[in-house]
């Protein structure tokens, strides 16, 4: 008899619970009633989804569609890799200085990385190649000649995602999605060397001059 008057409360409690939250649920929906997506007076954020954002900091608003970003060594300048141009951005006053569109496809999913010095930035594209750009002293960037990538035995394109530069400079390790594979391409000649991973390799950490980790959006290879 007590089990049952127990699961008898549990059920009501439950219950209970159910109706605090569907109220509460349709209180926020009440308060969003007739609010535009963008911006809110009170620094939030409404998107398309009815959910409203409250996020910490400060916002950069900029077209498009962003997927990757890397701060300068002296944390005055934000390099965003978007979806057709590589844009730079001065923190101090959240002004966008240079929006340099890419000279063939759009942006690969990942993949941005900065020269120690922050004066040359690599960028996977996503086609088959690693676009370099180089900043001038008056801090404007242009394109230098790109790094073309290997193809996949099975053709197309290899798609390539996350890049690190190792500790000297002198090589780049990028991940080719398609290819399942870790290039190590040596910046002196642009000779380069695969390494197999899992399936769908998607960005690399080096720890050090001998080891790498590979995350891979598919796994192992079977």
């Amino acid at each position: 008899m007590n089990r049952k008057i127990r699961s008898i409360a549990s059920f009501v409690l439950l219950n209970i619970i159910s109706l605090s939250l569907l109220a509460s649920s349709a209180q926020a929906q009440t308060e969003l009633t007739g609010k535009k997506v963008g911006p809110q007076p009170d620094g939030s954020i409404l998107v398309p989804t009815n959910q409203l954002l409250r996020p910490a900091g400060f916002q950069i608003y900029l077209p498009g569609r962003p997927v990757d970003l890397a701060l300068s060594p002296d944390d005055k300048l934000l390099f965003v890799k978007n979806r057709k141009s590589l844009d730079l951005i001065r923190l101090i006053d959240r002004t966008v200085l240079q929006s340099l569109p890419y000279n063939r496809s759009g942006a690969s999913f990942t993949g941005l990385c900065l020269s120690s010095d922050g004066q040359k930035v690599f960028v996977t594209e996503a086609r088959d190649r690693i676009h370099i750009a180089v900043m001038t002293d008056d801090r404007i960037l242009h394109w230098e000649k790109p790094i073309l990538l290997p193809k996949p035995s099975i053709g197309g394109n290899p798609v390539p995602g996350g890049l690190t530069l190792n500790d000297n400079e002198d090589k780049i390790l990028v991940t080719l999605s398609r290819n399942n594979s870790l290039a190590v391409i040596d910046l002196k000649d642009t000779s380069i060397v695969e390494i197999s991973v899992g399936i769908a390799p998607y960005d690399v950490l080096l720890v050090s001059p001998q080891k790498a980790y590979v995350t891979n959006w598919g796994g192992r290879q079977p």
